[in-house]
């Protein structure tokens, strides 16, 4: 699994970002890219999605 981090290069600073467990129980954080707080970027990301909008919803795990 690779870590959240690798995927920002990929995404716009703006664009809408939830973090969630893989259950979707639990949101860790829910705004944009440029405000995930530095605790993510090692979390392993088990899987995501992007909506028509353009905004990703992500299933992380603690590294």
């Amino acid at each position: 699994m690779p870590n959240l981090y690798k995927f920002y290069e990929l995404i716009n600073r703006n664009a809408l970002v939830t973090l969630t467990n893989p259950k979707l129980d639990t949101t860790y954080f829910e705004g944009s890219l440029k405000d995930i707080p530095d605790t993510y970027n090692d979390w392993k990301v088990k899987d995501f999605c992007v909506s028509n909008s353009g905004d990703f919803l992500f299933e992380i795990v603690e590294k």
